[in-house]
């Protein structure tokens, strides 16, 4: 009886751990080519869904709880933005006893192009018509995103830049993570972006080999410098 659920597994077994089919420079070198203040909404909407997701390293159903109403979001004197979802709102791995507080995107003042804060501010202001409520919006009316629209907007940004990838929605967390890993070399550091209570996880399922990057980018609230081929270390 101890062998069933094995060899059950062996008739399917998960498919193997694929890596990153896009690269990160080409969807780096997109955003950087838009424009805050010329951009269209849809393009600036794409941008600043991809530049959070990489700064928080979140997942889309965190990304879409997210609010622009007055209480739920606030730009600090130190440049850095504070992001609060919805109180109804509980992440995977989050307890109801025990709630974890705001996402806090930090700028990149060295890269302005690429600033998730900077971009934040432009598409806020470029969509004050939609009024409060969700964050990130649809283009056309304002209406409302679920989360597979905005991994929808999220994957098509990242095709767009890399046209011959197959780019996931979970992908952005899973660089963002690793960036962050190999910049600073501290599962703890990344503890409080991700919620995980165990690297075993991070280890197995995020930590991913990454290509060259020649931009500075936020990845999961620590400002990341342009990296050497080969990232991560094996």
């Amino acid at each position: 009886f101890n062998k069933i659920p094995k060899a059950s597994a062996r008739l399917k077994p998960n498919a193997l751990p694929r890596p990153i089919s896009w690269s990160l420079e080409k969807v780096l070198q997109l955003a950087s080519s838009i424009d805050n203040d010329s951009a269209l909404l849809k393009d600036l909407t794409q941008k600043s869904i991809f530049l959070t997701a990489m700064a928080s390293g979140a997942r889309i159903s965190e990304i879409v709880a997210l609010s622009r109403d007055e209480n739920h979001i606030r730009f600090l004197d130190s440049g850095e933005v504070e992001l609060y979802p919805v109180s109804s709102f509980l992440a995977k791995n989050e307890l109801p006893t025990d709630r974890w507080g705001p996402w806090k995107i930090i700028p990149l003042d060295i890269e302005p192009s690429l600033c998730p804060v900077r971009c934040l501010k432009a598409y806020l202001s470029k969509s004050k018509t939609f009024g409060g409520g969700q964050l990130f919006r649809g283009e056309t009316t304002g209406s409302n995103l679920t989360p597979t629209q905005l991994r929808s907007k999220l994957v098509y940004f990242i095709k767009r830049a890399d046209p011959d990838s197959i780019p996931k929605g979970h992908d952005p967390r899973k660089v963002a993570a690793s960036l962050h890993f190999c910049q600073n070399m501290s599962f703890d550091s990344i503890k409080s972006y991700t919620g995980w209570k165990s690297s075993g996880v991070f280890y197995k399922h995020y930590l991913k080999q990454l290509n060259e990057v020649k931009h500075y980018v936020v990845a999961a609230g620590s400002v990341i410098r342009p990296t050497a081929p080969g990232l991560p270390p094996s």
